[in-house]
């Protein structure tokens, strides 16, 4: 019998959803005692500043570029930054185009030797 409900997928799945959550639960647990264990505390300081870093990167992106939406850049990198679509895209977002919108002045003049348009023709009864 195959499975006809989003339910009945979950119970029929090798590794069901409360494992796998069990699981990441229990890798993060063990790095935490792991890496505190390895490391003195100017080492787990240096870290955790990296690793800060690394995290918000597209929002001290946006902000050293004066991106106009580092204000929408960084609250996209603190909500979904944690999955890697959301920390991919507040990181393409930064590196758009800023936006810079200054005016471009052209001064059009023409200089009164030089004639500007259609070429003179020649007249049509000229020798």
């Amino acid at each position: 019998m195959l499975p006809t409900t989003a339910a009945d997928r979950l119970r029929a799945a090798p590794l069901p959803l409360a494992a796998t959550i069990g699981g990441a639960a229990l890798v993060i647990a063990v790095l935490a005692g792991v890496i505190p264990a390895l490391l003195h505390v100017g080492e787990q300081l240096a870290l955790i500043a990296i690793l800060f870093a690394l995290y918000f990167a597209p929002a001290l992106v946006a902000a050293l570029r004066h991106h106009p939406s580092r204000l929408g850049i960084a609250v996209l990198n603190l909500l979904l930054g944690w999955t890697f679509i959301g920390w991919i895209a507040a990181l393409v977002w930064a590196f758009s185009n800023n936006g810079d919108r200054s005016p471009v002045i052209v001064h059009n003049t023409v200089s009164p030797t030089i004639s500007v348009g259609v070429p003179e023709r020649p007249a049509a009864n000229a020798p």
